[in-house]
């Protein structure tokens, strides 16, 4: 007969077989750092195999969802068998789902989630709605799988080893972490067993590409070196179980993430660039390959152009905020992407009038004229175009304006900054630049 499924309902730091039959998470082959969850999550599970001999239960995820499980009308009701299960493995399980549906418990700010932290109270009974109490027909005894290492009936169990428990407290460069989806990771040699092992330490704010940039987050948290304190479980020469905390670790949130973000932004236009020496427009993706420390890439907090010019504003105290602003609302993003320019900092918008298309130059704290260039309204004509313009610059940089102004055959307007106190220079930039954009 085919094998039945389970519901596996997660509830804190235990999960639910039926209704009075639970495991600790130590009973479930899932990663370490996973001790305990926020709320609640069901998995739908396929048997694949049970042992009765170890009395293990090797199966495959259907499903993954959050909160409590809904009976459907026909009931995925577990059956009285799943009584003798005590431990249970999974095949494939998927990463990103795995940790959706059960977040680990944010640690408290002095690390005492783990170290000596009394028993919390526990829930006394299932916490979903009543179970049919229709049941699966027991299983057939199972067929041996020789190719999975979860199963292994022919073999004797082993006896027990006692338990063994190590802490210590360490300290570890930042350069010496990894930063991972929901957590940090570090190399520790756990003297006992002689062994190298992977620590990790649980933050579902981090991701993975913010190892490319932890420098910065080093230079926020004040400090180039973490502490971590760590506890292993040790039976024989295998690791049971490993919690490890860090205060620093456990500072890095949103607010914090913004403030790294802000840090990078800051130290941005100050960064010598590898630059082609023709090289004078970028996109924001040729930008940062530019960069010169390899470890820098915006790419860790920005996958457009527009989130990195709106942070360059924020932080910029830029004369020139408004106007700014006003070009980007406009600019036709789906024809041309933003290009920036480094010396002086600026930037390069597409905006369209009724005839022609626009090519503005504004920078961002420069008391420069805006240049406006005119073009058909033609993409080909306004890549051209785009590359006339760089040309333009890099002569505007060797001999400066006068020397384009003089000899420029090209269309265009340009539009000064008034910045007396005596009329409101935006509105005057505005109404001027509004006047040739045909």
């Amino acid at each position: 007969m085919s094998q039945p499924s389970l519901i596996l309902l997660f509830d804190h730091d235990r999960v639910w077989l039926t209704d009075s039959k639970w495991l600790p998470f130590s009973a479930l082959k899932l990663p370490q750092h996973i001790t305990a969850i926020e709320g609640t999550a069901w998995w739908k599970v396929q048997v694949i195999n049970i042992d009765y001999n170890t009395n293990h239960a090797f199966v495959e995820v259907l499903s993954y969802n959050t909160g409590v499980q809904p009976i459907p009308d026909d009931g995925y009701p577990n059956d009285a068998w799943c009584e003798v299960i005590e431990t249970i493995g999974f095949r494939a399980l998927k990463t990103f789902e795995l940790l959706r549906t059960l977040p680990a418990r944010h640690g408290a700010g002095d690390g005492s989630e783990f170290l000596n932290q009394p028993e919390l109270p526990q829930p006394s009974a299932r916490p979903d709605l009543s179970i049919s109490p229709d049941t699966f027909p027991l299983p057939d005894p199972p067929l041996q799988f020789s190719d999975h290492p979860d199963s292994y009936p022919n073999e004797p169990t082993p006896k027990q080893e006692p338990l063994r428990v190590f802490s210590d407290t360490f300290s570890v460069w930042v350069k010496n972490i990894r930063f991972k989806l929901g957590c940090v990771a570090l190399d520790y040699f756990l003297k006992p067993l002689g062994i190298n092992t992977e620590v990790t330490i649980s933050n579902h704010d981090l991701r993975e590409e913010f190892d490319a940039v932890k420098n910065y987050f080093a230079n926020v948290l004040g400090t180039k070196r973490i502490t971590v304190e760590v506890r292993f479980e040790v039976q024989g020469t295998r690791i049971v179980k490993c919690e490890a905390w860090s205060a620093e670790i456990a500072r890095i949130n949103r607010q914090m993430i913004d403030s790294v973000k802000f840090e990078f932004v800051g130290d941005f236009t100050r960064r010598k660039l590898h630059l082609d020496v023709d090289k004078s427009l970028f996109t924001s993706d040729q930008l940062f390959d530019a960069l010169t420390e390899k470890g820098m890439k915006g790419r860790a907090f920005y996958d457009n152009d527009f989130d990195l010019m709106n942070d360059l504003l924020k932080i910029s105290g830029t004369k020139h905020y408004r106007n700014l602003r006003y070009l980007s609302d406009r600019h036709q993003h789906k024809v041309m992407r933003l290009r920036f320019i480094l010396r002086p900092f600026s930037f390069i918008f597409l905006l369209s009038g009724d005839r022609d298309y626009h090519l503005v130059w504004e920078t961002l704290d420069t008391e420069e004229a805006t240049y406006v260039w005119h073009i058909p309204q033609d993409r080909e004509k306004a890549r051209l175009m785009l590359r006339k313009i760089e040309d333009i610059i890099n002569v505007v940089k060797v001999q400066g304006k006068t020397a384009y102004i003089s000899t420029a055959s090209d269309q265009y307007h340009r539009i000064y900054h008034d910045y007396s106190d005596l009329v409101d220079g935006f509105l005057k930039w505005k109404a001027e630049l509004e006047s040739v954009l045909t």
